[in-house]
């Protein structure tokens, strides 16, 4: 009888011992399957969110530099010349300024409102109305390259909804809130007006807080951007009767106002031209230079690498400049992903390694039970190898039903079990996921906790293929380790015991 039609038998007699093969093996199958599935497609993920974000490192002046040295553009043409560079982002700090437009209220609007219902409760208090009213018009400048590249879009903190970002060449462009623009029946297309105030040029000195110093910059609106949280704003007293906003304006996110670098050198040299013409020293503030510049690279791996290949630029003083690594948005992002892929790593080397186990086991035990089977074959002439291979035959032949069975059953679990796994690695809903805070009166925005897992999971021939192996192979081990019994019997010997 051949190897084939006595291992086919066998399988159809021994009805109990093969569907408990077929099921140890189904179960391996499927949990594999599942599993790769899962990986598969948070690793996809993990690799688009690298590409995304990847890492960077910002240069940025120490306090104490002295005013010929500088973050010039000369030095960002070197760095972008070195391996790994794959961009970068430079802005300006400049000094307040003043817009025609109505801000989201803070500080300044609160104070005029508190005057405007009570104006004898400041009777006893200096106030002065044009101040107030000047800063209910200070929006937080930011003079930048590409306002996509900001760390706030790229963390998500803002989504660009309509028009483009600021982008290299641009002069008098803008980007402003979908707040603001709201509050002024704004859209893309029209224009806001900037007014550098003589008591900005002025500053420490006093100066005309309605007076302009020269002319006014009109900024044509390019983009609207939204702001993906609630920011609370600073208060004392209490709200739900009187209480005073601590907030001013220029630190609220939907008051900021991306515009290029060109507009950011306009407004500082009229501050310049004012300082100089009034005998005033200038301030740094007013210097037309850069005031950071953020470098990227194609991975975060990559990033300590770049890092000393900056620091190894002929020329540069790192006296004056510190040089900082930020990877933060892109682990932060990855977080959830990076313990998906574990997780799913884990069940198949589960599903592979114990399906080697119970299966070892279970022949094992088995074999002990066919001695009488395989001492009759050898002493019938049968060779010791097709003994091994009739057992290979039953347990393959198993093998492959469980694999078609499980990749009917994993192609209609993925979807819930994908859904499930995106629940389980989601960040928990504890607060905000973005953190907002004032720093010298600039706006931080860090993203504290990842967004919440959206993946779509579907099984494909990669999946099977690789489950497939991975159960067939784990198969012919487990025959392979128990056939050492049946190569070690000698039939009289089995014979005998029987």
């Amino acid at each position: 009888m051949s190897v084939i039609k006595r291992g086919f038998l066998y399988i159809t007699r021994k009805r109990g011992r093969s569907i408990l093969l077929l099921v140890i093996m189904f179960v391996a199958a499927v949990l594999a399957m599942l599993s790769l599935a899962v990986k598969q497609s948070a690793d996809r993920q993990a690799d688009a969110v690298r590409k995304s974000l990847g890492g960077s490192f910002a240069i940025n002046e120490n306090e104490d530099i002295p005013k010929d040295k500088t973050i010039s553009m000369d030095l960002a043409s070197q760095i972008l010349k070195l391996d790994h560079i794959t961009g970068y982002y430079a802005d300006m700090t400049a000094p307040m300024i003043y817009v025609d437009a109505q801000l989201s209220p803070g500080a300044a609007a609160g104070e005029y409102q508190l005057y405007q219902k009570d104006p004898a409760s400041f009777s006893n208090i200096p106030i002065n109305l044009d101040q107030i009213i000047t800063g209910m018009h200070l929006p937080y400048m930011s003079y930048c390259n590409n306002s996509g590249l900001h760390e706030f879009f790229r963390n998500g903190a803002f989504t660009l909804v309509q028009g483009r970002h600021i982008q290299d060449g641009d002069v008098n462009k803008a980007v402003i809130s979908t707040d603001v623009a709201r509050r002024n029946n704004l859209s893309v297309g029209d224009t806001i007006t900037l007014e550098n105030r003589e008591w900005f040029c002025a500053v420490p000195a006093y100066g005309d807080f309605k007076k302009t110093v020269g002319e006014p910059i009109k900024l044509e609106i390019v983009g609207l951007f939204d702001i993906n949280f609630s920011q609370e704003l600073s208060f004392v007293g209490d709200k739900s009767s009187s209480y005073v906003i601590l907030t001013t304006e220029y630190e609220i996110a939907d008051n900021m106002i991306f515009s290029d670098l060109a507009t950011g050198i306009q407004t500082k040299n009229i501050v310049r031209t004012y300082r100089k013409d009034n005998g005033l020293e200038e301030r740094r503030d007013s210097r037309p230079i850069l005031n950071s510049a953020t470098f990227f690279v194609d991975a975060p791996e990559n990033l300590e690498a770049a890092i000393a290949e900056v620091k190894a630029i002929q020329g540069i003083d790192w006296n004056y400049f510190t040089i900082k690594a930020d990877d933060s948005t892109y682990k932060t992002a990855v977080r959830p992903l990076t313990q998906l892929g574990t997780i799913s790593a884990v069940l198949i080397a589960i599903a592979v390694v114990g399906c080697v186990a119970v299966l070892g086991l279970t022949l094992n035990m088995w074999s002990k039970s066919r001695k009488r089977e395989m001492g009759i074959l050898m002493s019938l002439g049968e060779s010791k190898r097709k003994i091994v291979l009739q057992q290979l035959y039953e347990s393959l032949t198993l093998a492959v039903v469980a694999l078609v069975l499980a990749a009917a059953v994993s192609a209609a679990l993925s979807g819930p079990v994908g859904s499930m796994a995106n629940r389980l690695a989601s960040p928990k809903e504890t607060g905000s996921t973005y953190d907002m805070e004032i720093v010298n009166h600039d706006i931080v925005i860090d993203k504290s906790s990842a967004d919440p897992v959206n993946l779509t999971y579907g099984l494909n021939a990669e999946n099977i293929l690789i489950a497939a192996a991975a159960v067939l192979g784990s198969t012919a081990l487990s025959v392979g380790i128990t056939a050492r019994n049946v190569t070690k019997m000698k039939p009289k010997a089995v014979l005998r015991a029987m």
